[in-house]
């Protein structure tokens, strides 16, 4: 077609977002990043203040019989954007969080500084898990 635009060819960082370029270098569009925060049974030591002010983030607790369709509509929210899921818990999150291939981060003191740096290392992805 006649000065249509040509596809996208890549993707590539800019600016803490993933930018589509096309072939010119026009930046087309930014991809959103989300942060799937999954709390699963009760979390005592997860500061929900310190997680509410960080930018993207989804937090969703979780509990009961129906875990596994909870887990999976929480994880549908955001399907679409490129982003990273932690489960944080005890040891009902550590299984499911190795059932979805996902991170685990226990439910100590350590627990809000260890999401901090995994939310500062962690690369999103899209279509994850």
């Amino acid at each position: 077609m006649k000065g249509a635009r040509e596809p996208i060819k890549k993707v590539k960082a800019g600016s803490g977002a993933l930018v589509a370029v096309d072939s010119t270098g026009f930046e087309d569009m930014e991809i959103e990043t989300h942060h799937t925060l999954i709390c699963i049974g009760t979390v005592a030591n997860l500061d929900t203040a310190l997680v509410k002010q960080q930018p993207g983030v989804d937090l969703y607790q979780v509990s009961g019989n129906d875990l596994q369709d909870q887990i999976d509509m929480a994880l549908l929210d955001h399907l679409h954007c490129q982003r990273t899921i932690v489960f944080v818990g005890g040891e009902q999150a550590k299984c499911e969080a190795l059932a979805y291939g996902v991170k685990w981060i226990e439910d100590t003191p350590a627990a809000n500084d260890a999401l901090i740096q995994f939310w500062r290392d962690a690369v999103p992805e899209l279509d994850s898990p």
